[in-house]
């Protein structure tokens, strides 16, 4: 009976000791939910010279689209809001598609064409959390009048 007792304490101790660990969110469950407002952009063109010059692109943005924000939901759909219209028929907010892939480290997001002033990115995660989420993309700027065409690389940052 003694060893029973000791038996049946012990095992609820050891029950009792021991916690599940956390798991870490996955990136999908960082991203998702509450309101993500850009407040970085950088342009890097890189030259023929093989240099490279930085803009700020964030301070070129009109105020229309710095207010922008992005949600991203679940099944993969997202939400771009346009908080003050650029244009006064512009519907206040979109829906766009969105995938976190490559173990977590790359982004696509589709149809946030205000945001992003093009209708796809697909870009190098550079850092995520709950709270900042900031990747790279490349984007080919095409001059028809001199018939070329630059690639950008864009740094953005969002935070919610």
């Amino acid at each position: 009976m003694i060893k029973t007792v000791f038996f049946l304490s012990t095992l609820l101790v050891l029950f009792t000791a021991c916690n599940k660990a956390d798991t870490p969110a996955s990136s999908e469950d960082m991203i998702r939910g509450g309101q993500w407002k850009r407040s970085s952009l950088k342009f890097n063109l890189h030259n023929p010279d093989g240099s490279t010059t930085t803009t700020d692109g964030y301070v070129l943005l009109p105020e229309c689209v710095k207010d922008n924000t992005l949600e991203f939901k679940v099944n993969y759909v997202g939400t771009e809001t346009k908080n003050a219209k650029c244009s006064a028929g512009d519907p206040d907010a979109n829906e766009f598609n969105w995938e976190i892939y490559n173990s977590g480290k790359n982004i696509r997001i589709y149809n946030a064409d205000e945001t992003f002033s093009t209708n796809s990115v697909n870009g190098e995660i550079l850092s995520l959390s709950a709270n900042l989420l900031s990747f790279r993309y490349n984007f080919v700027q095409k001059d028809p009048i001199n018939q070329t065409s630059d690639t950008v690389t864009v740094e953005d940052v969002f935070k919610k």
